[in-house]
């Protein structure tokens, strides 16, 4: 087997590279973890031309939810039919329309409140001023495999 390139170079992979997502990514485990009985419902919004469904990010934060939870748990795309809503299920909800850069919405709900957590892009830029940081802070490092987390 070929050697893996992050034993002989810095390795960074990231599904996000906004400052504001991987401050999301935080803000939602520590909501999952503080409210543990909560349903748990993802939207998210991107341009008509994107092909993913649900985009990157989304599965990254559905992953941050399953690690929060100690469990993963069923995703559920769009809701259709009868039937209820069961307890260790998140629902995803994907939309695909105009220009819309990246909207990512978690709800969680329960004991008759609601906490949401929204983050949005308005300009590429964000992406591209993440991947200049993450291409600063990686200059230098020693072999490894790197997340956005690492940056910040």
């Amino acid at each position: 087997m070929p050697p893996l390139a992050s034993e002989s170079t810095p390795v960074l992979k990231a599904s996000n590279f906004a400052r504001g997502v991987q401050a999301l990514l935080r803000v939602v485990e520590a909501g999952v973890e503080a409210l543990p009985g909560y349903d748990v419902e993802l939207t998210e919004t991107h341009h008509n031309g994107k092909r993913d469904a649900p985009s990157g990010t989304a599965k990254t934060i559905l992953d941050v939810v399953d690690s929060a939870r100690e469990a993963e748990l069923d995703r559920t795309h769009g809701r259709e039919g009868e039937h209820e809503r069961e307890d260790d299920e998140v629902g995803v909800h994907v939309r695909r329309a105009g220009n819309v850069r990246g909207e990512h919405e978690v709800l969680l709900a329960d004991n008759d409140e609601v906490l949401t957590l929204t983050h949005r892009a308005e300009s590429r830029r964000v992406f591209a001023a993440g991947a200049v940081d993450a291409a600063e802070w990686l200059a230098g490092k020693g072999p490894g495999w790197y997340d956005f987390e690492d940056v910040l």
